[in-house]
């Protein structure tokens, strides 16, 4: 553990005299090949996470021990750098840049930033490196640069301008990390300068904020390539932004086709204008977690076609997607507004008294439907799984596990799906009650193409279902765990226009910023899980 903190008290130093000026020119170092990069504006950070009382912050307490204890050089250093960061050699106020890419199946990052004094940061990190490696430091020249002798992982390197660090996965060799070194620096072309999507990423920067390629997509898909694919992702790009407000987290996705696939999706426009939300009325004005959609389905079916979005239900159930999209309409709702508390028994689990393997489970109650333009979809999938399906008056029964089974009709050109069958005789019965979806508060956000939401507020599930959830999440069953859960609200998520999503979570504090309350959060959690791991380790 106290080698932990030893890497603690490094970063916490680096962080202190690591950063970039006002001057872009650090930025010239991203590739245009690059497949991500991260943007983080530690101005906005500090004002908001209120770094000015750092004290606030117990593992910046402990790691200011360690490194008080460590050497008394190195703790007046911090508290000098503390005190007057612009002195570190390196400014706190623009942008640090963090990119990479995957290069021969192996993944390299680099982070970039601008140096301001060069002599005194090598100063500094002189003091630094007597420090922790009890010897001297020798610098090297490398292509204009400067580094560590000896010095090779994480590289580090850093001229009268740009200061740049370079780290990769396990396993890639001090030779690749170099070359990539060399091919940073030697690149005429600029991300920065040469890609518009970038630019505007840039322009439109908040607090934390990343960019992507489809190319850097393709390090997440389980489905091999196929050259037959309608579209082709690679060349297109989404920038992601993050805000911390002082009643939440404000978070916008925007995607920038690439010219061709522009063109494209011009022709094909996945969401409508308007979801068509006259069915809205047949599900309960309450709900935990509901989401909304209105979509073309035959132009969305074209888009994502070859891609690897069908969930295991969907495979597991032969559900055949050229046969939906002739049938579905494109309008949709899901919600999830009770929950059943019941046992489960597994068989394998099963060495002595049934009794002692039966766990308590919790079942959520869901409603799921969408408009219809047939019920071919429908009579298809009920003759598919005609061995498992049972006819019970005017819906059918389908078992999906020995504690739940779902429950389907089709009717007025409505698909309605449901594991309640008070429900499903409400729907079949036209028995609509006055206070509804339609005239609750979730229906807020109805008018967009897509909508979500999620309740964060355990507070309001039933005891039971709290104490169910609590026992999913690590350290959920502690006091301290439920106190940082405690401080959410809810997410709530919306498609703002064909390629920009935009959603928010939000807190229940607003007392301080987000970021604040967030890290305060974390250095609880961090707190808990060292206080347990030491008494594990009968310190």
């Amino acid at each position: 553990m106290k080698k932990l903190f030893k890497y603690y008290s490094i970063l916490i130093i680096i962080l202190l005299i690591s950063s970039c000026n006002k001057n872009d020119d650090y930025t010239i170092l991203i590739p245009t090949d690059a497949d991500f990069v991260a943007l983080i504006n530690p101005k906005s950070i500090a004002e908001k996470g209120n770094f000015n009382k750092l004290e606030q912050y117990k593992i910046y307490q402990l790691a200011e021990n360690e490194i008080k204890n460590q050497d008394p050089i190195l703790d007046e250093l911090l508290k000098n750098i503390k005190d007057n960061p612009t002195s570190a050699g390196v400014d706190i106020i623009s942008p640090i840049y963090i990119f990479g890419q995957k290069l021969n199946e192996k993944n390299m990052v680099a982070t970039i930033a601008n140096m301001r004094d060069k002599d005194q940061f090598e100063k500094h990190l002189t003091t630094i490196y007597k420090s922790i490696y009890k010897k001297d430091i020798s610098f090297e020249k490398v292509d204009g640069f400067t580094t560590i002798s000896g010095f090779n992982k994480p590289f580090m390197a850093w001229n009268k301008s740009q200061f740049i660090v370079i780290a990769s996965e396990f396993g890639v060799n001090e030779k690749s990390i170099k070359d990539y070194f060399t091919k940073i620096i030697n690149d005429k072309h600029s991300l920065a300068k040469e890609n518009n999507s970038f630019a505007d990423f840039v322009k439109n920067s908040q607090d934390i904020n990343v960019w992507y390629t489809g190319n850097f997509l393709k390090n997440f898909s389980k489905k091999e390539e196929n050259a037959g694919k309608n579209l082709d992702f690679t060349k297109s790009s989404w920038v992601n932004l993050i805000s911390f407000t002082s009643d939440g987290i404000n978070f916008t996705q925007k995607f920038h086709p690439d010219a061709i696939t522009k063109v494209e999706l011009q022709k094909r426009p996945m969401w409508k204008s308007k979801i068509n939300t006259d069915f809205f009325k047949y599900f309960p004005a309450q709900s935990y977690l509901n989401v909304g959609l209105g979509i073309y389905p035959t132009n969305t079916r074209y888009i994502f076609e070859n891609q690897n979005f069908l969930t295991d239900f969907l495979n597991q159930y032969e559900i055949d997607l050229s046969k939906l999209e002739d049938s579905f309409e494109g309008d949709a709702l899901l919600s999830v507004y009770d929950f059943e508390v019941g046992k489960a028994f597994n068989a394998t689990d099963f060495f002595g008294k049934k009794d002692n393997f039966i766990k308590q489970v919790v079942y959520p109650q869901f409603v799921m439907a969408g408009k219809m333009k047939n019920d071919l979809f429908f009579n298809e999938f009920v003759k598919t799984h005609k061995e498992k399906i049972k006819f019970q008056g005017n819906y059918f029964m389908l078992p999906i596990s020995t504690n739940m089974t779902i429950y389907m009709t089709y009717k007025n050109n409505l698909m309605y799906i449901t594991n309640n069958q008070v429900m499903m005789s409400r729907f079949l019965n036209n028995d609509v009650s006055q206070t509804n979806f339609v005239t609750s508060e979730y229906a807020t956000n109805s008018r967009n193409a897509m909508f979500g939401y999620v309740n964060l507020n355990f507070d309001q599930y039933p005891e039971q279902v709290q104490q169910y959830i609590y026992q999913q999440i690590p350290f959920g069953n502690t006091k301290e765990m439920q106190t940082i859960l405690s401080n959410f609200d809810y997410i709530d998520y919306r498609v703002s226009d064909e390629y920009t999503k935009t959603g928010k979570i939000h807190m229940k504090n607003k007392d301080k910023n987000s970021l604040e309350i967030i890290l305060l959060l974390l250095d609880q959690a961090y707190s808990l899980f060292f206080s347990q791991t030491q008494q594990q380790n009968g310190n």
